[in-house]
């Protein structure tokens, strides 16, 4: 039996890494749950995640992130993602392929479409559940309470350009997509969460 991929995505200072980690807990109790973060996950991926986060690479094109964050997934979905769905484990990410097409092919301008296509080309495994954590950028804001990375610093107006690349891809492809509302305290969005969850699982 193969296993199952949920996602969870959002705009930084959504609660992503919260969330994941109340849902790991809840899922844990009943199957074996394997939670990565992207990108990241493998020796790899968190190398290259450093490179990624420093701000003193300030001249980084968004063609070079599209890249290095491919790259990531590539050892993460060969080492870890795909052997978990194998073994019929519960795969929980913290962002995904989604993520690029917002942030670079979306907000940077390198278009969603062209993203997509290489995901295909590569061949990642498709998620079966995108929990799409929505929240206002200026909201998101607050709640950061640490120096943004060189992505995070890149200003409001890229997340609202993020965040509406994120709600229009939601609105394409409904199958796999759910919005939940992030405004709420944790437990409450939470609580939406699992609602979903419990409905595609």
């Amino acid at each position: 039996m193969l296993g199952s991929l949920i996602v969870l995505e959002g705009i930084d200072g959504c609660g992503k890494t919260t969330q994941a980690g109340l849902l790991d807990s809840a899922l844990s109790a009943h199957r074996k749950v394997v939670r990565l973060r992207e990108p990241g996950g493998t020796v790899v991926g968190e190398r290259i995640r450093e490179v990624l986060a420093d701000p003193s690479h300030a001249e980084m094109t968004a063609r070079t992130e599209l890249l290095l964050y491919m790259a990531a997934r590539a050892q993460l979905a060969y080492e870890k993602i795909g052997p978990a769905l194998r073994g019929g484990l519960i795969v929980l990410l913290d962002r995904y392929y989604h993520s690029t097409a917002a942030y670079q092919g979306g907000a940077s301008g390198l278009g969603v479409g062209k993203v997509l296509d290489l995901v295909e080309t590569l061949k990642f495994p498709k998620p079966d559940l995108v929990i799409l954590l929505d929240l206002d950028p200026a909201e998101a804001a607050k709640r950061m309470n640490r120096a943004p990375d060189r992505i995070e610093a890149k200003g409001p107006e890229y997340q609202w350009r993020v965040r509406s690349t994120f709600l229009k891809m939601a609105r394409d492809d409904r199958k796999r997509f759910r919005i939940v509302d992030a405004v709420p305290p944790p437990e409450k969005v939470h609580e939406a969460i699992l609602k979903v969850v419990r409905r595609v699982l």
